[in-house]
C-alpha cells in the first residue's frame, strides 16, 4: 500500500490535467508490475513509448498522446519508500483527438464523441517520428544516494542523457504535474495563470514539500548546482 500523501497527491493530478485541459484519459489500474526497466533500456524510444502504451503502463495520457508515470513502492529491508514519476513525450507528431476531427472531419467532439477513434487511431500508426524527444522522470531513491555523484532525490531529462539534477525537496505527484505542464505545454501554463485554483495547486510546487534529509544532502553536494 503506498504512503497516504501519494494518494492524495495523485488524486490532484487528474483535475489539475483537466484544469489545464491536458488530459486525455486516466488510467486507474496502470500495471506496473508488468514494467520492466532493462527491455525500457534495450529497445528504441518510440518502441518503449509504444509498449507503455499498449500495456497500461500509465497513469495518464495527455491530448497529444504522451504518458505521465507515477509509481512508489517500499524497500523492505530498510522500510523506504521509492518514488519515480515520468513523463513520456509521444515520439509522434500528432494532431489531438479534437483536432483531428476538427480538420479531418469538420466537426468538433462535443458533436461526434468517440465516435471516430477508431479512425484517429489508424491515423496515428502512420503518423511520422519526431526529430527529437525530451522525456524527463523524477526519482526519490535514497538507498542509492551516493554523496557528490548520485542524489537521493534527482530529475532526469532527455532520452539516454546522464543529465541528473539534485533537488532538495521530494517531490509528489502533482508536484511532477505542474512541473511538466510548465515546461511542456507552456501556452497551457500561462493560461493557468489566470485561474482561480493558481494559489490552491500552485503553492503545492514547493510549499507543501518534505525537505530531503540533512543524511542525504551532504558537504559535496554544495559544489553543484541543484533545483531548490
Amino acid at each position: 500500500m503506498t504512503p497516504g500523501w501519494f494518494a492524495a497527491s495523485l488524486a490532484e493530478v487528474e483535475p489539475f490535467l483537466e484544469e489545464v485541459q491536458l488530459l486525455e484519459r486516466r488510467n486507474r489500474f496502470p500495471r506496473y508490475d508488468a514494467l520492466s526497466p532493462s527491455f525500457i533500456r534495450s529497445v528504441p524510444y518510440a518502441q518503449s513509448w509504444q509498449h507503455c502504451y499498449d500495456n497500461q503502463l500509465f497513469d495518464f495520457v495527455l491530448k497529444d498522446s504522451s504518458l505521465i508515470q507515477f509509481r512508489a513502492w517500499r524497500i523492505d529491508a530498510q522500510n523506504i519508500w521509492n518514488h519515480s514519476y515520468s513523463y513520456l513525450e509521444c515520439p509522434q507528431s500528432l494532431l489531438t483527438y479534437e483536432e483531428f476531427c476538427f480538420s479531418i472531419l469538420k466537426s468538433s467532439v462535443s458533436e461526434i464523441g468517440d465516435e471516430f477513434r477508431d479512425l484517429y487511431e489508424e491515423y496515428a500508426l502512420q503518423a511520422s517520428l519526431k526529430e527529437t524527444v525530451t522525456p524527463a522522470r523524477y526519482d526519490y531513491s535514497p538507498q542509492d544516494y551516493r554523496e557528490g555523484v548520485h542524489p537521493a532525490s534527482h530529475l532526469h531529462l532527455g532520452h539516454e542523457s546522464n543529465i541528473r539534477l539534485g533537488l532538495k525537496y521530494v517531490l509528489k505527484p502533482l508536484s511532477f504535474a505542474l512541473f511538466i505542464c510548465r515546461q511542456f505545454y507552456p501556452d497551457k501554463w500561462e493560461n493557468f495563470l489566470n485561474s482561480p485554483k493558481l494559489t490552491t495547486w500552485g503553492t503545492q510546487a514547493r510549499s507543501s514539500l518534505d525537505v530531503v534529509d540533512a543524511t542525504f544532502f551532504n558537504h559535496l553536494e554544495k559544489f553543484e548546482l541543484s533545483l531548490q
